[in-house]
């Protein structure tokens, strides 16, 4: 009786499951574009103009949460005049994984630097928020290293509660103020200037 009572309400929470899922999905529907990768799909938004001037900006948000964490607070910011691209990162938001075990931070790296390819961003200011921000260093290996056979010239680790980073030369000398955890920004185009603090 206990076991038939315990099967019928993992049935029940299933269903509700399914239907919340179907129900947001509906409410809030992708606002991006999708780039079909090896081990899943990725969304993402462009943001700014394709001619804006500079490298773009590629930014990547944390833990069990979307591209709309890092949209209001610093996508929109800096689309005034640079072109910004927002990452879902597989598995979460709209973008897909095809299994559990491709969640590690290499290979999340190589799925969006895979994306990127086919969106035609060959180098690019990364930003990684909390979670995203341990993708950084993959991600910045992969376009240094495998695309370009250059080392990582500079990277930044900004911790603390309110942290501060000045993206000079790449994010039109203006201050970018982090929200809580830590971001860990890694300029990919050092060859532009590099950071300066």
């Amino acid at each position: 009786m206990i076991l038939s009572g315990l099967a019928v309400t993992l049935v029940v929470l299933a269903l509700v499951t399914q239907v919340s899922v179907l129900v947001l999905s509906r409410m809030y529907p992708p606002q991006g574009k999708f780039v079909d990768v090896a081990g899943g799909r990725i969304h993402y938004v462009e943001l700014g103009s394709k001619d804006a001037p500079g490298l773009p900006v590629v930014l990547v948000h944390g833990a069990s949460s979307s591209l709309e964490t890092m949209r209001r607070p610093l996508g929109n910011l800096l689309a005034k005049d640079r072109r910004v691209i927002l990452i879902d990162r597989p598995g979460l938001g709209w973008s897909t994984r095809d299994r559990v075990e491709d969640s590690t931070p290499a290979i999340q790296a190589r799925m969006i630097d895979e994306a990127l390819g086919k969106i035609g961003i060959a180098r690019a200011v990364f930003v990684g928020h909390s979670l995203g921000g341990a993708i950084m260093p993959e991600l910045a290996r992969l376009v240094h290293v495998a695309r370009r056979g250059r080392p990582v010239q500079r990277t930044c680790d900004c911790t603390g509660a309110w942290a501060v980073a000045r993206l000079h030369n790449h994010i039109a000398d203006r201050i970018v103020y982090g929200s809580t955890g830590y971001a860990v920004c890694f300029l990919a185009a050092a060859d532009a200037g590099g950071f300066r603090g």
